[in-house]
């Protein structure tokens, strides 16, 4: 019996593991067929999905195309002063009086109850031909303003498009760390298993199985932070897309880095096509515009005037018993201001003013944005470095999480061991991810500096 117990206990030692590592193989295998039958059951939401179903029901970009349709209603002809006014007026009045009337000739009248009715009526046409070529840059504002309108909507859904790049890969970023966490889990339970059969047969101390039983439960507690940050994430992205709060959401994890920008180009593209510097841009028109409406009122202004009336009275006493007249009338005006207390020449100092600060204002985003591309660029740049570093070391994290789990079911390795591959194996796993979808943020951002996040 004693040459049997050393026979078998050695066996044990060895077949043991042995059995326990075929079922970690099965239970991957079973877990992953599992996985990705409800990931391909679940719709998968990509980012154009989510950028189109944006533009169409995000509520910011529904207000700036509002303001569109504002200033193309606003821009029209009669707005800018081209057109006349014609204005049409009509009355119609009765009274009953009583009349006593004496005359220097002994003649006399009195009368009570006499009626008398007034009726009238004219139409009135006013048509300024010249108001010291106001109307002409009022026209050109109008057109400006119309022109910004059309620039901010695309500046609203640069910023949206970029706000939901960034919700959509941090959902992701979320879920591939989530995936990480409950990897290392199942390991850890696999590692438990295994001390625990090790201290049940005497070849480990119970320190080991203690030690991982604490470690594993803390990456439950991190799997539950986890979850509830891709909650929160799913929620900021869900609000982006004007959907409630709470609806489910799967986006795709795939992230290619395949974007090679060129730094002088981007800049020029930048300078010529960027939303946000075109929108300043236009506010130097519209300052421009209002200095020349406002340099017109130096001068004269000419008015020309047509007219049709008719006036009716009936009165049943007096000189007069019908008293009707009606015609057309036509006519010329002109006014200059001269002198009103300088009031012109303050007004458009204010707009001359306005106008060199938009200027200013230009050239200051000019600078803003030539810093945001320089700082983007380099983030990418290097993130795209550091990201070919962590998928060489992920790989390696692998082999050695692989080789030390191996060496710790033949009894090589340590839990000491096994635990510090483990976490480099997590650390590694965490930036990649990390960097991964940095890098494509970055991406994202120096697009919308180039005016290109939108096609």
């Amino acid at each position: 019996m004693m040459i049997f117990a050393r026979i078998t206990k050695p066996l044990t030692t060895f077949v043991m593991p042995l059995v326990i590592l075929v079922l970690v193989l099965v239970f991957s295998c079973v877990a992953t067929a599992l996985f990705s039958s409800v990931a391909a059951a679940q719709d998968t939401l990509s980012l154009q999905s989510a950028i189109e179903e944006a533009l169409q029901n995000n509520y910011t970009i529904q207000i700036a195309k509002s303001r569109v349709d504002i200033a193309a209603n606003n821009n029209n002809l009669g707005n800018a002063g081209f057109y006349p006014s014609v204005v049409a007026q009509g009355n119609i009045a009765a009274s009953n009086t009583s009349i006593r009337q004496d005359f220097n000739t002994g003649g006399s009248i009195n009368r009570g109850g006499a009626t008398s009715s007034v009726l009238g009526a004219q139409v009135q046409l006013n048509w300024t031909i010249f108001d010291g070529l106001r109307m002409f840059a009022t026209r050109d504002k109008l057109n400006a303003l119309e022109a910004q309108s059309s620039i901010g909507l695309r500046v609203e859904i640069e910023n949206t498009v970029l706000k939901i790049t960034s919700a959509y890969f941090d959902v992701a970023r979320q879920q591939q760390l989530i995936q990480t966490t409950t990897e290392i889990i199942r390991i850890y339970t696999e590692v438990i298993k295994i001390a625990k059969l090790k201290f049940e047969i005497g070849s480990a101390s119970k320190v080991d199985l203690l030690r991982a039983t604490v470690d594993m439960n803390a990456y439950k507690s991190q799997l539950l932070t986890q979850q509830n940050e891709l909650q929160k994430v799913c929620a900021t992205l869900n609000q982006l897309l004007s959907r409630k709060t709470d609806s489910p959401l799967a986006v795709s994890g795939r992230v290619s880095i395949d974007y090679k920008p060129m730094y002088a180009d981007i800049r020029n593209n930048m300078l010529t096509v960027n939303s946000t510097l075109l929108f300043a841009k236009t506010e130097i028109g519209i300052a421009d515009d209002v200095v020349s409406e406002l340099s017109g009122l130096r001068l004269p202004q000419l008015n020309v005037f047509a007219g049709y009336s008719f006036n009716q009275s009936v009165n049943q006493v007096g000189f007069f018993l019908l008293n009707q007249n009606q015609g057309f009338s036509i006519g010329l005006n002109a006014s200059w201001t001269l002198f009103n207390g300088f009031k012109h020449n303050t007004q458009i100092q204010a707009a001359q003013i306005l106008a060199d600060q938009r200027r200013l204002e230009y050239s200051n985003m000019e600078s803003i944005l030539n810093a945001s591309l320089s700082a983007a660029f380099s983030t990418y740049t290097n993130l795209v470095a550091a990201l070919q570093l962590e998928e060489e070391s992920i790989l390696l994290a692998q082999e050695a999480l692989s080789i030390a789990l191996q060496g710790y079911q033949s009894g090589r390795t340590s839990a000491l061991e096994v635990l510090l591959v483990q976490r480099s194996y997590e650390e590694a796993a965490t930036r990649l991810v990390t960097t991964r979808y940095s890098a494509k943020i970055a991406e994202s951002e120096i697009r919308r500096l180039e005016g290109t996040i939108v096609n």
